[in-house]
């Protein structure tokens, strides 16, 4: 339907207008700031240090490393080793506390084990190696890019505010752009989107409940926008909406697009996307300058058809100079008015999508109606005939959609010693496969005192095994200039000390090989046949490696790659991002061995030839490693480049020493 509405220009309000809404607008972003600022001074006074760290609202066990005088202010630099994992980012207001000292200072530089911090203040005396933590006052970078902005609104964004006190009416929609359809498998709601915000001359409205396919519209919408040549910019409230549309639009090839934001907030799996890959991508000397880094960032940013970032990253210096023909954003209903008109100021035309019967913007000023109401639910009340609803739901088993998992690790502490989930399952996994191979051994009539003696081979040998897998497999650099990280279960810290970590790493490949080597010890000692050993152990692993899976999963470790199946599994301690829960396909994958290996042994122990419960074992666990290894994140970042992920490239001998045991090995001779 073509809405005609009365003349645009006889109706244009004076620019007072929208001074006077600006005006009021920053005057309520300083009554936000101040009480956050409060908010976060209270909050610092109740939650304790490392679950601020944990919130990613604070940084610990900093070492003061350098001072560096300017006329008006000074620099510190600190540093650690542990890879720093935070909220907090450049321009932030923070408060330094060292010495027992409390400094105001605002974040200059941060990366992955160092911070810079820049303050006015009197600095106390700070010696080498002092100690430090940082905590989060304010986001001072998002309140300075919504001030800068308002300051700056170009004719976009005075339009959008005219729209939001309906002012004006929209143009005529555009009838004339034929659309032949990219992805074919739309629903008519979706299609009828699409085609209605192609055709659209100021804005869109496209809205619907969870699983209506919101996420599927923004990429055909995208993929049709570049079709016309035009350039566009995707945002989005937070950087997991961008992430999941990136998932989704990387499967198209053909179209250039690049991300832009915080590296480290970025999946492994899609850095090949940002900016800052494609500078270090861009050249083979990364010592470059800032002037020159610039240019090259421009260069790429000119050439890409399809920018994402969050919408307080559309503001940021690269993007500065950069128009786009619409804007598209994501999770519009929990943005705020100067949140979404960054990206509005730098486009002709916007799209807004979400659900105005969900979450508003996250405000703690109560009288902050500006602030409060989002522009998405106030351009949905006026101009319902510019929206589309999306009506069909794809997602409707609510009870298993996306279970958010957040279990604490430690168990119970008792006398001060940590119980945890993790070494509780390890020893639950071993007891299990104690009484499997116990009651194997009495089967067989096998001495007592030959069965005392097994448990400590294992136990030693899947412990080192896994303990020297790890460090050798995954990080040989580190762990062979750090030897006595690698032996022991301590940590030394930048300040010459060192504390109890436990084992943080092991390898299953490496406790395989460890165990196998440690039965070949233990059956010289005792002069049974290896491969009967072999054989019965091989029985009982299964379900000891079903617990340490359990292990992983209550450590929220390995975890799987982003996924929007139904049984999805948020782990809050990595992000909040729907994952496969990869922990949870390996334990019941192995239980479902566990079971097979029992039937076996119970029924045809005596007809199987000696070696093929190894064999089965050893093919069974690592051809669905290998597999499984396709949901799950990489360990380490060289893995990223690699056809196959190490784990992968190791199950490979295991499976081909297994399928022999199982089909070629001493096929003539019985099970004793």
């Amino acid at each position: 339907m073509i809405y005609n509405y009365y003349n645009l220009e006889e109706d244009v309000p004076k620019d007072e207008f929208v001074d006077n809404v600006i005006e009021e607008l920053l005057k309520q972003i300083q009554d936000e700031k101040k009480i956050v600022t409060a908010n976060m001074y209270t909050e610092k006074t109740q939650m304790d240090s490392k679950e601020r760290e944990h919130e990613g609202r604070a940084i610990n066990n900093l070492v003061f490393c350098e001072k560096r005088g300017r006329k008006y202010y000074t620099c510190l630099k600190f540093s650690r080793k542990e890879r720093i994992k935070t909220e907090i980012k450049k321009g932030d207001l923070c408060l330094l506390t060292v010495n027992d000292k409390e400094i105001n200072c605002e974040i200059n530089d941060i990366n992955s084990n160092s911070v810079i911090v820049c303050t006015g203040e009197k600095i106390p005396k700070i010696r080498k190696n002092d100690l430090a933590k940082i905590d989060l006052m304010l986001n001072e970078t998002t309140f300075r890019r919504w001030e800068t902005n308002l300051l700056n609104l170009n004719k976009n964004g005075k339009k959008a505010l005219k729209f939001y006190k309906n002012k004006i009416a929209t143009k005529t929609d555009n009838k004339n752009k034929k659309i032949k359809f990219i992805n074919t498998s739309l629903d008519k709601y979706q299609k009828q989107a699409v085609k209605r915000a192609v055709n659209s001359n100021d804005f869109f409205l496209i809205h619907g409940p969870f699983g209506t396919g919101k996420t599927t519209t923004i990429i055909e919408l995208i993929l049709q926008e570049v079709t016309l040549n035009h350039k566009v910019l995707v945002t989005g409230e937070s950087n997991i909406a961008i992430d999941n549309i990136l998932k989704k639009l990387k499967r198209h090839a053909k179209i250039n697009f690049t991300r832009v934001g915080t590296s480290d907030k970025i999946p492994d799996y899609l850095k090949p996307y940002t900016l800052d890959y494609k500078i270090k991508d861009y050249l083979e000397d990364n010592r470059i300058n800032d002037v020159e880094k610039l240019k090259i960032e421009e260069e790429i940013l000119k050439h890409s058809q399809v920018i994402l970032t969050t919408n307080s990253s559309a503001g940021s210096k690269s993007l500065s100079n950069i128009q786009f023909d619409i804007a598209i954003i994501d999770e519009a209903s929990q943005a705020t008015i100067p949140s979404v008109l960054i990206p509005i100021n730098k486009a002709e035309k916007f799209v807004l999508i979400g659900d105005h019967k969900q979450l508003p913007p996250v405000i703690f000023n109560n009288d902050a109606k500006y602030l409060k109401s989002s522009l998405f639910e106030e351009l949905i009340k006026k101009y319902e005939h510019q929206s589309q609803e999306l009506l069909i739901q794809y997602r409707m088993n609510t009870m298993l959609l996306s279970i958010n998992w957040n279990p604490n690790p430690e168990l119970f502490n008792l006398f001060g010693i940590s119980i945890r989930y993790y070494g509780l399952l390890w020893a639950v996994g071993i007891f299990f496969a104690y009484v499997v191979v116990h009651y194997q051994y009495r089967d067989k009539k096998i001495e007592e005192k030959k069965f005392d003696p097994l448990f400590f081979y294992c136990f030693f040998g899947i412990l080192i095994g896994a303990r020297l897998g790890h460090c050798l497999f995954y990080d040989p650099g580190y762990y062979l200039s750090h030897f006595w990280e690698m032996i022991l279960p301590i940590k030394f810290m930048p300040d010459g000390n060192w504390k109890f970590t436990g084992y943080e790493g092991l390898a299953s490949h490496g406790g395989t090989l460890g165990l196998i080597i440690a039965l070949w010890l233990y059956c010289r000692k005792t002069k049974l046949h290896y491969m009967d050993v072999l054989d019965m152990i091989a029985v009982a692993t299964p379900i000891t490696a079903c617990c340490i899976r359990l292990a992983n999963l209550m450590n929220s470790e390995i975890i799987g790659k982003p996924s929007d199946v139904p049984w999805a599994f948020i782990f809050e301690r990595v992000d909040m991002q729907p994952r496969h829960p990869g922990q949870l396909y390996e334990a019941i994958a192995y239980l479902i061995l566990f079971f097979i290996m029992i039937y076996l042994y119970k029924n045809y122990s005596k007809k199987l030839h000696r070696g093929f419960f190894f064999g089965l074992c050893l093919t069974y666990i690592f051809v669905f490693r290998f597999f499984i290894e396709f949901l799950k994140e990489n360990q380490e970042d060289f893995e990223n480049n690699m056809m196959f992920n190490m784990g992968q490239w190791l199950s490979i001998p295991f499976v081909i020493v297994g399928i022999y045991f199982m089909f070629f090995y001493d096929r003539k001779k019985k099970v004793a």
